[in-house]
């Protein structure tokens, strides 16, 4: 191999991991994880023996519940620190990825289907693709993200209904292309300062994503609802008071999507709002989570148990409960 692939190649290698572990924490509105979703080391977990062999983590309900619960497996798998090269979910994460794109067609969409739903779900499959593509600086994993963030573009430009739920996801992926994009820069410059070849890539237009996102936020009255008014606000940037632990609690078992959301905004304040609600909601939500594979019985709810117990495992360090 000539020395200024070589050199290209041990770029790559330094500086990206560096710059992941750097900005991981910091760049995207939430990270997920699954080691204390599962709770003490256990072979095998119970999301891995839930895994098909086709890559896709199967759950009752209509396909576009099957995409989302296995996207958000694959967020959790990214987020504790797994890539499809290396960690203790490489294996898992590398064939639910590959499930998921080949559901990306020809205009960047995941898993396109003529209904209302289709969209909601579709963009959260785009936040697994994007955290995953944020792993490497590959040509392939380029022009994929470049393809699903303009399909997205398009489809928030156009699209009639638009809810904040769907802008929050499409604020998150917006994100993960605008990181991508930074450490591309940082790549570049590390490039030409060593006068190294740069690996081809394709350009991301995360700024496309970011004007729909903006133009429709603005089109959107404040909602209301339990959880919802908390997304809303965090998009335009401000900070009001969250319900009352207690009410995120009665949501556990009927609606933990919602109890998710809460949870999350809980995280972001900090403080006394975060201590209450991690001390009321921490051993409920690892409770809810299978400890063995005989035990498991997944249902859509699972992948935001999932998600919810990431907040105590990285930021609470409640082990434990």
């Amino acid at each position: 191999m000539p020395r200024a692939a070589l050199l290209a190649l041990a770029v790559a290698a330094v500086i990206l991991p560096a710059a992941l572990a750097q900005d991981r924490a910091t760049d995207l509105p939430l990270i997920t994880g699954l080691r204390c979703a599962c709770g003490q080391p256990i072979e095998p977990t119970p999301l891995q023996s839930a895994q098909r062999a086709d890559g896709r983590f199967p759950v009752a309900g209509d396909p576009c519940a099957e995409l989302r619960f296995t996207a958000v497996v694959c967020l959790a798998i990214v987020g504790d620190g797994s890539t499809r090269a290396s960690g203790s979910y490489a294996h898992q994460l590398g064939h639910a990825m590959d499930w998921l794109e080949q559901r990306i067609d020809e205009r960047g969409r995941i898993g396109f289907e003529a209904r209302p739903g289709w969209l909601p779900v579709s963009v959260i499959a785009s936040c697994a693709v994007a955290e995953d593509a944020c792993t490497t600086v590959e040509f392939d994993a380029s022009r994929k993200l470049a393809a699903i963030v303009s399909a997205h573009a398009r489809e928030l430009a156009h699209r009639r209904e638009i809810d904040v739920e769907m802008l929050w996801w499409a604020d998150w992926l917006c994100r993960a292309a605008r990181s991508w994009a930074e450490r591309r820069v940082d790549l570049e410059r590390e490039c030409r300062a060593l006068g190294a070849p740069l690996p081809e890539a394709v350009r991301i237009d995360h700024d496309a994503l970011r004007s729909a996102i903006d133009e429709r936020l603005a089109e959107l009255p404040r909602p209301e609802g339990v959880w919802e008014p908390s997304l809303y606000d965090e998009l335009i940037g401000e900070t009001r008071d969250l319900p009352p632990v207690a009410r995120a609690s009665e949501l556990l078992n009927d609606d933990p999507r919602a109890c998710f959301y809460l949870i999350h905004q809980a995280w972001r304040r900090g403080g006394e709002t975060w201590e209450e609600y991690s001390r009321v909601l921490g051993r409920p939500i690892a409770q809810r989570i299978p400890s063995r594979s005989s035990e498991v019985a997944f249902d859509e709810g699972a992948a935001w148990d999932v998600l919810s117990t990431e907040f105590y495992y990285r930021y609470s360090k409640l082990r434990s409960w």
